[in-house]
């Protein structure tokens, strides 16, 4: 019996991995900076309010775990006569300009980039 117990919590935790627990949340004016803990690393994300986002999800709350995707908003890529070329593979972006508020990578805070989540609309969560 014990050992089925521990085979449980060793499936929960490894499938809790993909997990991030949101620990701050801002709004600033249309743009929403949500900080998140996953495996005690400190992450950053942006959504964008929408009047549609209230319709499709279920709101997010401090201290709940989501399964965020993420994709760097320094990922910048850009079409140049059919070849792609990557930003960030080839220049050092610490902040962009989003809706005229810069948005920052935090070093001191150990947050080396900035992310967006397709599953994420204005503070909703969408599965």
């Amino acid at each position: 019996m014990i050992a089925f117990f521990i085979s449980f919590f060793l499936l929960f935790q490894t499938c809790n991995k993909d997990f991030y627990e949101i620990c701050e949340i801002k709004r600033t004016g249309e743009i929403n900076i949500i900080y998140a803990k996953k495996e005690n690393r400190l992450y950053k994300f942006i959504s964008f309010e929408t009047n549609s986002s209230r319709k499709k999800g279920k709101k997010i709350k401090k201290g709940r775990k989501y399964k965020l995707l993420k994709e760097s908003i320094f990922n910048i890529k850009i079409n140049d006569n059919g070849k792609i070329i990557v930003l960030e593979n080839h220049i050092n972006i610490d902040c962009i300009i989003v809706k005229n508020i810069n948005i920052c990578k935090e070093y001191d805070v150990g947050i080396n980039d900035v992310y967006m989540s397709e599953n994420l609309q204005g503070l909703y969560y969408i599965k």
